[in-house]
């Protein structure tokens, strides 16, 4: 995806409006994020018991860069930029999709029982 995007960016070289509500929506997912994994109490790699970890603050990062990139990216398509690059970009994010689909289904993301009342 991020390759698609950016040769999508570097094809224009111009800034427009719709383009800051990628980063937006990228803070708005990580913050949603974090506090679901705080509150929840969460207890993996990324959060001890609702702290975030070292691991937890790159795991934030890696999600704002995708959920950005990601809005980006359909912000291209929605202003009818349909490059191959591009085309091949929303091929990867819909995989990546599937496979979090596929992993919700196969029970990998639980939601702790104190969080569902």
């Amino acid at each position: 995806m991020s390759v698609g995007v950016g040769n999508a960016f570097l094809d224009d070289l111009r800034f427009t409006s719709w383009m800051s509500l990628a980063p937006a929506l990228g803070l708005t997912v990580c913050w949603g994020y974090y506090r679901y994994c705080r509150y929840a109490g969460v207890n993996d790699w990324g959060f001890s018991g609702g702290a975030l970890t070292i691991a937890g603050r790159f795991h934030l990062v890696y999600i704002f860069f995708g959920v950005s990139v990601a809005g980006a990216g359909i912000g291209f398509l929605a202003s009818g930029n349909f490059d191959p690059y591009l085309l091949a970009a929303v091929a990867g994010g819909i995989f990546y999709l599937l496979a979090f689909a596929l992993d919700l289904r196969a029970g990998h993301h639980q939601t702790p029982q104190k969080y569902k009342s």
